[in-house]
């Protein structure tokens, strides 16, 4: 059977870590059996993706806040705060000074987010993916939402059917860090953006009802979170012990 082919534009993919790998390693392992030759275009990951995929890495320079720190001498890979001396007690609240005002400057450079510098890599990359193959839709994933930006202009420019896949909300999220000023700049990139996708998805029938005010013209469906059977270990039993699970991360103040 001849399988039709689709790029999936996400920055994250195993074996980069995040519960967000899972959820598109998912996609791109079992959609073949649907008919579909899935190809990822992704940013360079910090090992060997497993070779059953077709993945395609660009350059990527780096997180914004991680270039930050390099320009500044500080170590990339530990919290400015810490860096600089500020107690834990202090940091880990979303209402210090220091919490607010490093916020505050993510605001400006980091919009719309810490990945934007992959953009033109992932433009250009995939410009000549798609003139090299023939595909049949492109499907992109956020956070980040860059890589939504992407595919806008991948749409743009080759004019293929667009699904964008959220995660989590845009400028809906109920997380949302920034400010008002920002979050009316932001909202109004979503709109635009989002308005050239064909269709929406997102991961609950809540958030698809909240992203339907917002997008109420699009095609908006819902997609589950979930597992591979053939990763799960089901051979443990529940007990009378007490156990805990960590089921995912702790957001800041939550």
């Amino acid at each position: 059977m001849d399988l039709k082919r689709v790029l999936i534009i996400t920055y994250y993919f195993p074996p980069r870590l995040g519960v967000a790998s899972l959820r598109l390693r998912g996609l791109a392992k079992y959609l073949p059996e649907f008919g579909w030759k899935p190809v990822i275009l992704t940013a360079a990951l910090p090992g060997e993706p497993d070779k059953q995929f077709q993945v395609t890495q660009t350059p990527y320079p780096g997180d914004v806040s991680v270039l930050l720190k390099k320009k500044l001498h500080l170590h990339p890979n530990k919290g400015f705060q810490e860096q600089v001396g500020v107690p834990l007690a202090i940091r880990e609240g979303r209402k210090s000074f220091t919490t607010k005002m490093i916020t505050f400057i993510k605001e400006i450079v980091a919009y719309p987010d810490e990945q934007k510098k992959w953009y033109p890599f992932a433009v250009e990359t995939g410009e000549k993916i798609i003139e090299e193959n023939n595909f049949e839709v492109i499907i992109s994933s956020s956070g980040p939402m860059t890589s939504h930006l992407i595919a806008k202009e991948l749409k743009s420019r080759f004019n293929i059917p667009w699904v964008a896949d959220l995660r989590d909300l845009w400028t809906q999220n109920h997380y949302y860090s920034y400010g008002m000023i920002r979050k009316w700049f932001e909202r109004r990139l979503e709109i635009n953006t989002l308005s050239y996708a064909d269709a929406l998805v997102t991961v609950s029938k809540p958030l698809t009802e909240t992203l339907g005010t917002m997008h109420s013209k699009k095609s908006i469906f819902t997609i589950l979170n979930g597992f591979d059977p053939e990763d799960a270990n089901t051979s443990i039993s529940l007990t009378k012990e007490f156990s805990i699970t960590y089921t995912g991360q702790l957001y800041q103040g939550k």
